[in-house]
């Protein structure tokens, strides 16, 4: 097979060019599921299972197909991610999408309050405290900065654009490497978005009652946002291009999006379309958008502003890749292989990859699990599925 790098490989992949090869990875494990496998076969690579282990239970830990960060030497520099590297060798993942560093948060750092053997009491990055424990990652917020209007033109005031604040010191090293890259180089993330920005500044049930009790408050809210991510991504871009540009925003349970349609037209869409202006005027050619859920009814919405590609494809949500896929023919794709099929054996996984030639042959896809791989996937099981989707792939790419 011919060498192509991942950088020729995505952007024939996502042009939907006839002979392109989609790539190898996944988009996040837990890191209960590591600690597993390791006890159940995985062999070591990094050797620095010590680490490993001492990491909590429900901590997200990003794949090959998240956005990492590294230094001017390739080398990553955040442990969390580190700690996937045994599988993306172990399957000959594609290499690491790497994220442009960037602080894309209204404030430069949290801080901690309290800090004791089962949980930490900690202000965010939004300035809201929250309280979050240490074995399984999950958190309550204990209160919002931000409840008043007057609150958010404090919070305003407070919040810096001031790009040499927002750049890692030692920015410029990284522009040559950049230009020169053979991996995917992304921007935004999260926990960034247009829906999602609001949530984080107000808190989910008040951020929801403001779109009725108070909409010009929910309209200053997003035009800030707008301005304030539009000011960053515009200097960022003057200096380097991008890849792919991607909002966070997890804006659905199971049975549906968290705003209607009518709402998301009204306050949502003229945001994407001013943001996404701009990054097409920088000639960025993939603009993603990560949500959970049910999303069927989001997906013209989206496209409709400048979307083009979307993740992870829920199934449990009731999406379904294939039937979207015919809907919407030119929408990227990453995601859709549903995690509950995976654990069960053989017999499952072979049924449940059969949906995964046609999406290949289609083109714009990326075969992953559809949300984190969780800890009750056995390593034989992962093993059995990820060789055999490796498999589709190459033979997918010699026809």
């Amino acid at each position: 097979m011919e060498t192509i790098s991942t950088i020729e490989k995505f952007l024939k992949l996502m042009a939907f060019e006839n002979d392109s090869y989609s790539l190898k990875g996944e988009i996040a494990f837990w890191s209960k599921t590591l600690k597993n496998w390791y006890k159940d076969g995985l062999i070591n690579f990094i050797d620095d299972f010590e680490k490993i282990n001492a990491l909590p239970n429900g901590l997200s830990v990003l794949g090959n197909l998240s956005g990492r960060t590294q230094d001017i030497n390739k080398e990553i520099i955040n442990y969390k991610e580190l700690v996937s590297g045994d599988v993306i060798n172990y399957f000959n993942f594609d290499k690491s999408f790497i994220k442009v560093p960037v602080n894309l948060l209204p404030y430069a750092s949290s801080e901690i309050i309290e800090d004791n053997q089962e949980y930490t009491i900690s202000k965010n990055e939004f300035g809201a405290v929250v309280k979050t424990n240490k074995e399984s990652m999950s958190y309550m917020v204990l209160e919002q900065k931000i409840k008043t209007e007057k609150d958010f033109e404090k919070f305003k005031e407070e919040t810096t654009t001031n790009v040499k604040k927002r750049f890692v010191s030692d920015f410029n090293k990284y522009i040559k490497e950049f230009k020169n890259r053979d991996f995917v180089l992304i921007m935004g993330g999260w926990p960034i978005g247009v829906f999602s920005f609001g949530r984080e500044v107000l808190g989910f049930t008040n951020y929801l009652m403001t779109f009725y009790d108070n909409p010009k408050f929910i309209k200053n809210i997003l035009n800030f946002m707008s301005n304030f991510l539009i000011e960053i991504i515009s200097n960022v871009l003057n200096l380097i291009d991008i890849d792919v540009y991607y909002y966070w925003e997890d804006m659905a349970f199971k049975n549906g999006p968290l705003l209607s349609p009518k709402l998301f037209y009204e306050f949502l869409s003229p945001v994407y379309k001013k943001i996404n202006s701009v990054l097409k005027d920088f000639n960025v050619k993939n603009i993603w958008v990560d949500s959970d859920g049910d999303i069927k009814e989001l997906i013209p919405l989206w496209i409709e502003t400048g979307i083009t590609g979307i993740l992870p494809m829920e199934v449990q949500a009731g999406m379904d890749i294939v039937e979207v896929r015919k809907k919407y023919p030119d929408l990227q794709i990453t995601g859709g292989i549903d995690k509950k099929q995976i654990l069960k054996g053989k017999n499952e996984i072979d049924r449940e990859l059969e949906k995964v030639p046609f999406m290949l042959e289609s083109g714009g896809y990326i075969p992953t699990f559809d949300h984190s791989v969780p800890p009750d996937i056995s390593w034989e099981n992962f093993k059995y599925y990820r060789q055999n989707l490796n498999g589709l792939i190459d033979r997918h790419y010699k026809r």
